[in-house]
């Protein structure tokens, strides 16, 4: 569970693709959940005050693990990304 200002939560909700323009509500909460399923498999899920969120590459509110960190990729920062952003002109 992720709980912050509301600035915060706006900037991961911005990140992630999730932002609608409103700004958050007071004690708005934004949850990452892992669930192993019968097959031990791992499923994730996000939600943002209880309503699931869907991400790019997830089909439904369980997403396998590989598929959400594909989806996460575009927001996080690694050394290879800032010397790729470093060489753009």
């Amino acid at each position: 569970m992720y709980i912050g200002h509301d600035s915060t939560i706006a900037t991961l909700l911005v990140a992630m693709g999730f932002f609608d323009g409103k700004w958050p509500i007071y004690a708005s909460t934004l949850n990452f959940e892992l669930e192993e399923i019968l097959d031990n498999e791992v499923y994730a899920n996000i939600k943002y005050n209880d309503k699931h969120m869907l991400l790019d590459y997830c089909y439904n509110a369980l997403c396998s693990l590989y598929l959400f960190q594909i989806s996460l990729m575009k927001i996080f920062i690694n050394k290879g990304n800032i010397f790729a952003m470093l060489n753009q002109e």
